[in-house]
């Protein structure tokens, strides 16, 4: 703090209430700047593909294409922590509304223990690829943490899925 004297202190008084209000006004933008005020708004914008199948809606490398990777119960109206099911990758162009650009193969789910999963195609009566996993049972069919891998038009892939 800067002392300096003058008659009656009042200059010691201002100069540390300036300092005062000048740490509070510093605290206060801080903490705007970590809360996001002044940014974007943090929703996603309306009018882009969204993931229709209760999965994650991802982008693939080079813009590729997307990919909505998501667990299809055998029994949607089964209860409890474990589930049977089939892990389901939906892929399409880069639009959402069509089949990918490039051919897709190869594709594998890796879950976060380590175990990988072949996928393979089948008919999709929508738009795009699907492919999907023999029937299993899963710990936890609400979130599918782990890697999609696979090739699409002949480079491969990876994308991370951590829900939430």
């Amino acid at each position: 703090m800067f002392l300096f004297e003058w008659p009656g202190s009042l200059v010691v008084f201002r100069i540390a209430e300036m300092i005062a209000v000048g740490r509070l006004a510093g605290a206060v933008a801080l903490l705007a700047g970590i809360a996001g005020c002044g940014g974007g708004s943090g929703t996603p914008q309306s009018g882009g593909p969204t993931a229709s199948h209760g999965g994650l809606l991802q982008p693939l490398p080079n813009s590729s294409g997307l990919v909505e990777l998501a667990f299809e119960p055998v029994d949607p109206a089964a209860k409890g922590a474990k589930a049977k099911g089939r892990i389901v990758a939906y892929f399409s162009n880069p639009n959402g509304d069509g089949p990918p650009t490039a051919s897709v193969s190869e594709v594998a789910f890796t879950d976060a223990s380590g175990k990988p999963v072949a996928l393979a195609e089948k008919a999709s009566a929508g738009t795009g690829a699907r492919y999907e996993s023999p029937e299993l049972t899963l710990p936890s069919a609400a979130e599918l943490h782990g890697k999609l891998a696979g090739k699409i038009g002949g480079e491969s892939f990876e994308v991370v899925n951590r829900p939430r």
